[in-house]
This record gives structure tokens, sequence and C-alpha cells, in this order.
């Protein structure tokens, strides 16, 4: 088995991995396994469950201890039977006794409203951790108030990348940088498409495309790991080539002192009343207006049911 300590700084996301793109997937899947990627993070919301059936069949081919299962509890979660529900549904799903981690993906207040306390979610998946159906508990999108009241954790995922920089100014970055993943460090293509002079002129002076400038400063110089979702093997080679090279001092401090206007402005929320923009909707807001929110769970709040 995998010790998270161990794991490759860039995890496999599932993110649109579908039936209809299956071939190229599962080639994907076992391209990024074969070339060091050894975490993979499942999401029983994206295509309602259908990402899962092409995960499971890319496990089949490959050691089950050699790939670290990352699970997340969303929506669908609303009181303790259902995380041990859903538990047994990812393990039948993906053909396997036990998970590596499981990680809350949505915000708390959607448990509250559902009675279901966010203290009580975690005495079941700690329950579930001595059983040893899951090794490690994870936890995602949380406000620094939450953070210290539920914490720490194994794994704790937010956005972070060269424009969305929420979780280091809030302080929650620092306190969980060992155990820090970011999810959508590239914001899927859209910050390098802002054509930043910074990262324009980082990439030519290291002969490397912008994507590859940032995943090597948030993952050599910040020491995050980060979730990239990516079947195809050119964008695959791409992203671990990120790896492969050092920028000077100046430059890494360069980036770091970067900021975006934009989501610097942003009211950033961590519950779902109130005004702003939920945490794990930031990285997907376009700073010139162009471009309509697109979700990060799917198409609704309703994915997965349990059967």
């Amino acid at each position: 088995m995998l010790d998270i300590k161990d794991l490759h700084p860039i995890g496999i996301g599932t993110w649109t991995i579908s039936k209809s793109n299956y071939d190229k997937d599962i080639k994907g899947l076992m391209y990024s396994f074969e070339n060091g990627q050894n975490s993979i993070e499942c999401n029983a919301s994206y295509l309602a469950g259908e990402s899962l059936d092409v995960v499971a069949d890319f496990i089949k081919q490959i050691d089950r201890e050699k790939i670290f299962i990352n699970v997340v509890m969303t929506y669908g979660v609303k009181n303790a039977d259902d995380v041990y529900k859903f538990l047994d549904l990812y393990m039948k799903k993906l053909n396997t006794t036990y998970v590596d981690c499981i990680t809350y993906g949505a915000t708390l207040d959607f448990l509250e409203r559902e009675g279901f306390e966010p203290s009580e979610y975690l005495k079941v998946v700690k329950d579930l951790q001595k059983q040893g159906k899951t090794r490690y508990i994870g936890m995602s999108n949380l406000s620094p108030e939450e953070y210290e009241k539920y914490g720490p954790f194994d794994h704790f995922e937010g956005c972070f990348g060269l424009e969305t920089k929420v979780y280091e100014d809030n302080g929650v970055l620092e306190k969980t940088k060992s155990s820090f993943v970011a999810y959508q460090p590239l914001r899927r293509n859209r910050t390098a498409k802002m054509n930043y002079p910074i990262l324009l002129n980082l990439a030519e002076k290291y002969n490397k495309t912008q994507n590859q400038i940032i995943l090597n400063w948030i993952i050599k110089h910040k020491g995050i790991k980060v979730l990239c979702k990516c079947t195809d093997i050119q964008h695959i080679d791409e992203n671990l080539q990120a790896l492969d090279f050092e920028m000077s001092a100046d430059d890494y401090v360069a980036l770091d002192k970067f900021r975006q206007p934009f989501f610097d402005n942003m009211k950033v929320k961590f519950r779902e009343d109130g005004e702003g923009v939920l945490i794990h909707q930031v990285p997907n807001q376009d700073p010139l207006g162009k471009e309509k929110y697109v979700a990060s769970y799917g198409t609704n709040k309703e994915t997965m049911k349990i059967k």
C-alpha cells in the first residue's frame, strides 16, 4: 500500500472521463500510471457516476496496492447511513475492499441543512477508518474558521493557482501545506489563455509552456501537490515535464508576488447562502466576462443516487 507522503505530486483527476471517450481515457489513465502518477480521485457526481465505470476498468489492469484511491463524498450524503452506503457503492464499483482516502467535497452547510452535523460526519468516517475501509481522512473547501474547528486532516483540497490565492491569503495553506492538494491549478487552461506577460516571458526564458511554468512554481517552489484531469498523452507529457527544470529564485518570487485584481477583489464565500462566489466555483470565473460558469460537480446535485 502507498503511504500518502509518497504520492506523485500530480494526482490523476477524473472530471469528464466518460464511456463516450472510453479508449482515449483508458489509454490516458494507463499512460499516467505507467509514468509515475500513482493517485487518482474518484467523484460519484462526475457524469452521474459514469466516470467510475471507466476508472474501474483501469484499476482492473493494474496492481491495486500501487494506486492510491481517493473517493469524494458530496451532495448525495445526507446522513450517517448514506456515508456507509456511498462507500460501499464506491468499493463495489471499483472492485476494491478498501479506499485509501475519503474526502468530503461539498460545503459543510449542505450537511448542516440536512441536520447532519459535520462532527457527526467525521465520526462516521473515523469509524470507517477503524474498520480498515479507508486509510486516510480528507476534507476540502473549508473556511479558515471551519478548518480550525474540525481540522487537521490527512488530505486537504482547495483551489490554488497563479490567479487564485484565496487559501494562501486566508492562512489555511500555511497550516495545511504538507497535506494540501490544489485543484484546478491551471483553471482548465484558462490561466494560460490570459497571456499574462510574466508567464509569456518565463515560458520563453525557460523554453517551456505557460502551464509548465505554473505547475513548476506550485510543485517545486510552493511545495504543493496538484490534481489535474488529463487523458491526452501530449498534455500528460507536458504536465510531467513541468517537474524537469528549475527556475531562478527571483522568478519564483515574481510569481509569488503576481496578483490578479479580478480574483483578489472577488467576494468568496464558504457557504451557499449570502452574497459572493462559492469557494469551489472560484477557478471557473472569467476575468474577461466572456465565459459562463461551468459547474465543478456535474450538472446537478442529485448525482449518483444510492441504489
